[in-house]
């Protein structure tokens, strides 16, 4: 039976959900005019709305990722001999920045060297690698498809991925996040958190 969350995971769903509380209040805020000052003359419409969903949808990923990648990293570097000379330390940072820089890795490595943890087993995976998806899109491809998702064969369940989340591909590969869809989107990445906290409480 797995315990409550570690204080880590506890710190990054505060993280997630204070998040997407601020967005929240803010653009409440700003239906109802009560931003003064500065931020007064920022502007309300449709698109600008957009570009605010997709800068949080942007944080809520990043946050994931960053728990995700900082776990597996801790638990690689409990594995590695010591004391460690000057070649040990550059070779395991090699093989630690290689083991974290994209999903398909992170979760290669978990199988790897994590007692056989797969994260393809958490119920929220799927939605979460869609989300990721989306923030790529946003971040590389300023909110459009990058030109390595068009390629991919893959596209099409992509495309599907996404509209089960709530979030739109236009005629033109552009991304469209609902505020409906960043809510179930935070709600997706806090269960990956908490389950992935649960499954490494099992591997000490």
């Amino acid at each position: 039976m797995v315990g409550p969350p570690s204080v880590i995971a506890e710190r990054y769903v505060r993280m997630l959900m204070s998040t997407h509380a601020q967005h929240r209040r803010a653009e409440s805020a700003m239906r109802t005019g009560l931003i003064a000052g500065r931020l007064s003359v920022l502007p309300s419409g449709a698109e600008a709305r957009q570009l605010r969903i997709q800068s949080v949808l942007v944080r809520l990923v990043s946050i994931t990722e960053s728990f995700a990648s900082t776990q597996l990293a801790d638990r690689l570097e409990r594995q590695m001999p010591t004391p460690r000379n000057d070649l040990p330390e550059a070779l395991y940072i090699q093989a630690e920045d290689r083991a974290t820089s994209t999903w398909d890795a992170v979760e290669s490595n978990y199988r790897r060297w994590v007692g056989k943890l797969d994260l393809k087993k958490c119920p929220a995976r799927d939605d979460v690698r869609a989300l990721v998806d989306a923030r790529n899109a946003i971040v590389h491809g300023l909110g459009v498809l990058t030109k390595r998702q068009l390629r991919d064969p893959k596209l099409a369940g992509l495309i599907s991925g996404l509209s089960a989340l709530g979030i739109t591909i236009d005629g033109s590969y552009r991304v469209s996040v609902s505020q409906a869809a960043l809510r179930e989107a935070t709600l997706h990445l806090r269960e990956l958190i908490l389950w992935l906290d649960g499954e490494l409480s099992k591997r000490p």
